[in-house]
């Protein structure tokens, strides 16, 4: 079937909802991986603990049960691991080899989320006395305010984390490119680099921010607000890539490595994702 020049193909698009599955399957991992770490180093430095699925709240509040270490276990430790296992994913992606698996599928996007939640955290220290007593006030934000950390040094860390993310975009578009299943939409033969990353990135996105904010509301949805904000950081440098080189770099790469992506198990995986959200939004409260 075909509109305006374009090819639609039944199968490439089953394999595009494949690729749909494993960014939001990779977006609940890196969340819940994040409340994992700090969940159970609350519960070891014996805290009442919460866990929503945006935050995890720690009791009791007062000064007197806390400490600089505590502070920093809880609220410094896990967002730095997750900000390194993303970064660490990147310089796989960005000079690593590249093997077209779905593998790959799940290991870009868990970077991708697990430096935006990083650097979302990161964001968040700019506001840590706005914020202390809404659902924002998390991660390093809550070590900012403990220590009192200076305002200029708090803007310099959310450069930083402006920065991290508009390299990430450059680093990452020859790869997303390649890897991202665009032969459902075909113009004349040729595949043209910003209508894929449109596609397979900004769709994708705004596809995964909806189940974010389904499993958030209402109480949550404005930390996944931010972090989402965060995203389009990335699209400078992920539609600055020029037609000619890509194709070039990723034609050479077909030959040796790429490996069949086909629409087996897809309904068992749509399942597993629908019943991975429902699982969060009802055992996990929201407020």
């Amino acid at each position: 079937m075909s509109d305006k020049g374009y090819t639609f193909s039944k199968e490439a698009f089953q394999i595009y909802l494949k690729w749909l599955c494993f960014a939001a399957l990779a977006f609940m991992a890196v969340i819940l991986l994040n409340e994992l770490l700090v969940g159970t180093i609350s519960l070891v430095l014996g805290y009442v603990t919460h866990v929503f699925f945006g935050r995890v709240e720690s009791l009791p509040h007062y000064n007197m049960y806390w400490s600089s270490m505590r502070v920093l276990a809880l609220y410094a430790f896990p967002p730095l691991i997750i900000l390194m296992i993303g970064i660490i994913l990147l310089g796989i992606i960005a000079f690593g080899p590249l093997v077209l698996n779905i593998a790959t599928w799940f290991r870009f996007w868990a970077m991708f989320f697990a430096i935006l939640l990083g650097t979302t955290l990161l964001t968040l220290t700019l506001f840590s006395t706005m914020t202390a007593n809404s659902s924002l006030f998390q991660g390093f934000a809550i070590v900012t305010y403990w220590y009192g950390i200076p305002e200029l040094v708090s803007i310099i860390i959310v450069i930083l984390s402006f920065l991290l993310n508009f390299a990430s975009g450059f680093l990452c578009s020859r790869a997303l490119f390649y890897i991202a299943p665009s032969d459902f939409m075909v113009k004349e033969g040729k595949r043209y680099p910003r209508k894929i990353i449109i596609t397979s990135f900004i769709y994708t996105v705004l596809f995964v921010f909806l189940i974010a904010i389904g499993l958030s509301y209402p109480d949550y949805w404005s930390f996944f607000a931010i972090m989402f904000f965060h995203a389009c950081l990335w699209l400078p440098g992920l539609l600055s890539i020029s037609t000619e080189s890509v194709m070039n770099r990723a034609s050479k790469k077909k030959a040796t490595n790429v490996v069949p992506i086909g629409t087996r198990h897809n309904y068992v995986l749509i399942c597993l994702t629908i019943a991975l959200a429902i699982t969060i939004r009802l055992l996990l409260p929201q407020h």
